[in-house]
């Protein structure tokens, strides 16, 4: 069996939308906790919190398939800890910027693969 069709590749467009996953996924984790400590009343506000489940746990996955220990530690500092581009570039001063935007890359290519296979 081709690995190929395993391991689907992520095209451009998927990179894109992981991308924009990753920069909602603080706010989108805060109403997932705030369901967990106040569970859902209505059948609305259910299918959020299983649509809210499903995100934050492929999201989580994805980010813990990451092989290189320092691109899942600026992954994580940026994205899971919700802090902006300039904060990341900061707290990782043995990278310079283009090397950060690299690894923040690298990240989101690998999360955009898992979650190819994880949908």
């Amino acid at each position: 069996m081709d690995m190929d069709v395993l391991f689907p590749e992520a095209t451009p467009a998927d990179i894109v939308k992981t991308k924009s996953e990753l920069a909602s996924y603080a706010k989108r984790k805060k109403q997932f906790d705030d369901f967990e400590k106040n569970p859902p009343e209505s059948q609305l506000q259910q299918e959020l919190y299983l649509r809210l489940l499903k995100f934050t746990r492929n999201i989580e996955r994805a980010i813990a398939q990451i092989l290189d220990a320092d691109v899942k530690k600026i992954i994580e500092y940026r994205y899971v800890q919700g802090n902006s581009r300039a904060a990341t570039i900061i707290r990782f001063p043995l990278y310079c910027e283009k090397t950060v935007d690299r690894k923040l890359m690298e990240g989101i290519e690998s999360i955009a693969n898992t979650l190819k296979y994880l949908e």
